[in-house]
Parts: C-alpha cells; sequence; structure tokens
C-alpha cells in the first residue's frame, strides 16, 4: 500500500469564505478534553475573545499561538496551523 503522499492526488484551489481568527493563548486540557483559547478579534473591543472548544476539536491537532480557529459557513470548526492559514487565505477588506 502507498503512503497518501506517493498518491498524485488531482490539485484543488481554495476559494472559500469563512470566519477566523488568530489565537493568542491556548489554555491547558480540562479533564474532559477541552480547551480555552484566547482570540485576537480586531475591531472588538476588547480586541480578545475566549473560545471554548470541545475535546472533539483538539483530537488532531492541539494549537499553538499564532495559529487560527476557523469557523465556515455551514457552522463547522477546524483548527489551522497559520502558515497553512496565511497561504490559504487573505483577509476581505
Amino acid at each position: 500500500m502507498s503512503g497518501i503522499h506517493e498518491v498524485p492526488l488531482p490539485l484543488y484551489r481554495s476559494h472559500k469564505l469563512v470566519r477566523a481568527a488568530a489565537i493568542t493563548a491556548v489554555g491547558d486540557a480540562a479533564a474532559d478534553g477541552s480547551r480555552e483559547l484566547l482570540l485576537n478579534v480586531p475591531g472588538r473591543f476588547p480586541d480578545a475573545a475566549t473560545f471554548h472548544g470541545k475535546a472533539e476539536l483538539f483530537s488532531r491537532y492541539v494549537p499553538m499561538v499564532g495559529d487560527y480557529v476557523v469557523v465556515y459557513p455551514d457552522g463547522y470548526v477546524s483548527l489551522s496551523p497559520r502558515k497553512a492559514f496565511e497561504e490559504g487565505y487573505v483577509r476581505e477588506g
């Protein structure tokens, strides 16, 4: 069986419009696996917001400061490493 990086998968370009915020602090995991993230929200006063993520959100990736919380139009929430997010999205307005 081949590794996924050895298979010539088709290329896709993103054209999604999402809501996102950079993470400025990552809280320790609670007993249930959830964590609190502090987000930078420009234009808001104060310019920070606390986001409580359930354990499922962190099952594949634990973010670092500078990474992003991304909310898709259908309400799906994901975490994105900073480099990947900033290479794929440009802020509107």
